[in-house]
């Protein structure tokens, strides 16, 4: 049995992909294949339907734009939009409202799911969310609401402006994670498993405090990234 510890995911996306299909065959080239077993074939090739080509570990770019040319799989149903439009009300918006989700990785989520790990070594990803507090008074000013996202985090947005909203305090719910991502005008992250919402229902991607040149996050030719100050 030959074994890619680091490219479980792949496996995942396969699965997902004999219910869900997209598109057509690709290739996917696996670098982190367990040489003991494959010593002759350093970029052993397997073939995924529907999926963008990988190189290493990380896609840099859809390859013939599959994400912007495709529409999403997942939909709402008449109940789940009813839902969705009551929390938004209860959030202060209104279908009609604009807003931009955003969202700044910090220590508290790993720290809680795994509490006997030492996460350390993750800390040079993190961002302060006050610092995201100029930009959301801006976009705010022109009438767009934005909301903060995430499911476990350190600190509380310390702003009074209700068209800031500390969802991830206030809101959260696995469902309204979907819900948010998938209408929002664009999302606003790091290179974090929160971009993974905004992916799912094709949305523009803003990756900023980006620092592993690997994983510089550039899924469709809408989406920008803006390095960390070091």
């Amino acid at each position: 049995k030959i074994i890619f510890p680091e490219n479980k995911i792949i496996f995942l996306i396969d699965l997902i992909n004999r219910f869900i299909p997209s598109y057509q065959e690709h290739i996917i080239y696996l670098k982190s294949v367990d040489y003991q077993m494959i010593k002759n074939e350093p970029d052993y090739k397997i073939r995924i339907l529907g999926r963008i080509p990988i190189e290493s570990t990380y896609p840099v770019s859809g390859a013939y734009d599959l994400l912007i040319n495709t529409k999403s799989h997942f939909k709402f149903s008449d109940e789940e939009n009813h839902h969705g439009g009551k929390n938004l009300f209860d959030m202060g918006l209104n279908s009609k409202y604009k807003y931009i989700c955003f969202h700044a990785r910090d220590k508290a989520y790993k720290n809680k799911i795994n509490t006997e790990k030492d996460w350390s070594y993750h800390d040079f990803r993190d961002a302060n969310i006050q610092n995201y507090l100029p930009m959301a008074e801006l976009f705010s000013k022109k009438g767009i609401h934005m909301i903060r996202m995430g499911s476990v985090v350190a600190e509380k947005l310390k702003t009074n402006n209700p068209k800031i909203i500390d969802y991830a305090n206030k809101f959260q719910s696995e469902f309204m994670d979907f819900y948010l991502a998938a209408n929002c005008q664009f999302f606003i992250t790091g290179l974090t498993g929160a971009c993974l919402l905004a992916t799912f229902f094709r949305k523009p991607i803003i990756f900023i405090n980006s620092v592993q040149i690997q994983t510089i996050g550039s899924w469709t030719k809408y989406d920008l990234f803006i390095p960390k100050k070091m």
